[in-house]
């Protein structure tokens, strides 16, 4: 059974049309890496991504009132350190772009999302969190890096104003409303990049070439353990028991990167001991019997890097703590966003 991964996903979720969806592909036969919204499939994938989905926008949008409230969210770290995410912050995007409802019809097609506030702070709140993380690693964001996003941005503009009766207008009027929006959106990128550069490797990597049997038992692999350690060959094995889509070759599912795979038959690889079988172990596509044949060195893949970077956001945002002023809204530690009360 092949798992196809949907989206991975902005580590941080860029909420307009602008942001670009930053795509893991990663065709891994019946125990590829599974994301949100993945979707079970006998058949083959291609691995392409799927964009993002921009909320549909609303036309009455109404900016808050903010009153007295000097601070949107507090975080707390596990190191016990705080962040603080002014209301100032989140006002200055806001009241940029609502002064400009031009400006908002062409970048929302529609006005502002309804809860446009509400997704501003959400993404403040995630760059506080990757921020803690390049800090904690010791990374300075290159000079020069958060111009060269927002000269994409802007090349990004251009294809988006190029049906409008008038693009330069168009595009000057996005621009003159919603500057500090872009540079959000410059920021995320320039903070996700610079993380996923943590997890980055150049040139060949050393990776473990595995094999497995696919079951729908404990039980039925408990079997093919015992007819394995009483002699039969693995492949032939594979090619007659083996429910996943790599049976016919054997179990054969190459040299890679075992990053890619779920999480217990990754964990299960990296532990192996070459030439020994190793099982049974469980996921969610049944269970596994396993077989690391040897290593081989591979171009490292700039997907692991990205799917390792997501895990490694994923752990710092669950450990922390965030507090959002319940005159705004409520943290939501299942979607990391900020929603309404």
């Amino acid at each position: 059974m092949r798992s196809k991964p949907s989206s991975f996903l902005l580590i941080i979720a860029a909420l307009s049309v602008l942001a670009a969806s930053c795509g893991i592909s990663r065709d891994a036969g019946d125990i590829a890496v599974v994301t949100t919204e993945a979707v079970s499939d006998d058949s083959s994938t291609d691995g392409s991504a799927t964009p993002s989905t921009v909320e549909v926008p609303s036309p009455d949008y109404t900016a808050p009132d903010y009153g007295d409230i000097d601070v949107a969210a507090t975080l707390t770290f596990a190191d016990g350190s705080t962040a603080e995410v002014p209301v100032a912050d989140v006002r200055a995007i806001i009241d940029q772009i609502d002064g400009n409802p031009e400006a908002a019809q062409l970048v929302f097609d529609g006005g502002l999302p309804g809860t446009f506030d509400l997704d501003i702070l959400s993404s403040l709140i995630q760059v506080k969190v990757l921020e803690k993380a390049l800090d904690d690693d010791g990374v300075t964001v290159e000079d020069g890096a958060l111009e060269a996003e927002l000269s994409i941005l802007d090349g990004q503009l251009e294809g988006l104003v190029s049906a409008q009766p008038d693009p330069a207008g168009a595009k000057a009027t996005i621009q003159a409303g919603v500057s500090e929006y872009l540079e959000l959106i410059a920021t995320q990128r320039v903070s996700q990049n610079a993380y996923t550069e943590l997890f980055a490797a150049e040139g060949n990597v050393e990776v473990p070439c595995s094999s497995h049997i696919l079951l729908e038992t404990e039980a039925q692999a408990l079997d093919a353990i015992e007819r394995l350690d009483a002699g039969e060959d693995f492949a032939e094995l594979a090619m007659e028991l083996s429910t996943g889509p790599s049976g016919p070759q054997g179990g054969d599912l190459g040299c890679s990167d075992p990053s890619g795979f779920v999480v217990e038959f990754r964990d299960a690889v990296v532990a192996a001991e070459i030439g020994v079988v190793t099982g049974p172990v469980a996921t969610q596509f049944g269970w596994h019997v396993i077989l690391v044949t040897g290593t081989d060195e591979v171009a490292a893949d700039p997907a692991v890097a990205q799917q390792q970077a997501f895990e490694g956001y994923t752990a710092i945002q669950t450990s922390t703590q965030v507090v959002v002023d319940p005159a705004i809204g409520q943290w939501d530690p299942v979607a990391t966003r900020v929603t309404a009360l």
